[in-house]
């Protein structure tokens, strides 16, 4: 991990000279994006669920359940099609993945994306069922996860059978140390999310939960896991957010995985594979438990 440390710091160096360009970083998500290949017995289908994009990874499974992924990208850019870093999940038996293309600032500011997602996941969960539903996503799209809940709960709708994020986007003040205190060894830069929130909250404050779910309540909330590296700008974040939520009586588990970055997962190291298998075990066993 210590050559991925470097690569890090040298990123955050290069990043914190550019200006914040959106349409810039979803260009490279796209280049990126194009080493995702579904494996053997899986297909990728587009779609749309309750009038929203969404790309959809299955093996044909009945009975399986749904995960719905929110995808990162700092709230303005990344893709869905990132959801096929857990197509393992779809093999045999397993569930489908469903992954919304929300729509993204600053084009469409808060809370549109919150909107798309919430679409979707109350379709889900009418069709498939709360309880075989299970909902994930990593950096904003885990904030966005746990903000859609929050919302879904007040709004009357069932919860899932529970949630997995990885270093989720929590706050959006950036009021936790770490953004601060792991500036320069990150990916992320404070610069960087702070411009993205801007774009992205507009006029909303961004203390609201809809924006930064850590401000929420989490009273009745699924059992939730966090995953999170020691080196990421959002580590406060995931600690401030499992503490939140052991305070309002809800299960987390926190998992960090000290000297990772942001992002950790995606890379083939052991500790990001450690993740991922920790990651696919909890939505496993929780479809396990509630579909049988």
């Amino acid at each position: 991990m210590k050559v991925v440390q470097g690569a890090a710091r040298l990123v955050a160096r290069r990043a914190a000279r550019r200006p914040v360009d959106p349409v810039g970083a979803r260009a490279t998500v796209a280049r990126a994006e194009r080493i995702l290949r579904p494996g053997r017995g899986v297909r990728v289908r587009s779609e749309r669920v309750a009038g929203v994009p969404v790309v959809r990874v299955t093996a044909g499974a009945e009975g399986g359940g749904s995960v719905m992924h929110l995808h990162g990208g700092a709230h303005t850019s990344g893709s869905p099609r990132t959801v096929l870093a857990l197509q393992r999940l779809v093999r045999g038996n397993g569930p489908d993945l469903v992954s919304p293309d929300y729509r993204l600032a600053p084009e469409h500011p808060y809370p549109a994306g919150l909107h798309d997602a919430l679409a979707v996941y109350a379709h889900l969960v009418a069709t498939t069922g709360p309880e075989r539903v299970v909902v994930a996503g990593e950096s904003s799209g885990g904030g966005l996860a746990l903000s859609m809940l929050l919302r879904a709960r007040d709004e009357g709708l069932p919860l899932p059978a529970a949630v997995a994020v990885s270093f989720p986007w929590a706050d959006l003040t950036l009021s936790g140390a770490s953004s601060t205190g792991n500036d320069g060894r990150d990916v992320l830069t404070r610069r960087g999310l702070d411009a993205a929130a801007a774009l992205y909250a507009g006029e909303a404050e961004r203390t609201d939960p809809g924006l930064s779910p850590l401000f929420g309540s989490f009273v009745g909330f699924p059992p939730t896991l966090i995953v999170v590296g020691g080196l990421d700008l959002l580590l406060d974040d995931s600690r401030r957010l499992a503490e939140r939520m052991r305070e309002d009586g809800a299960t987390v588990r926190l998992h960090e995985w000290a000297g990772c970055p942001h992002g950790f997962t995606g890379i083939p190291a052991p500790e990001g594979r450690d993740a991922s298998r920790r990651l696919e075990s909890f939505i496993s066993g929780a479809l396990r438990t509630t579909v049988g």
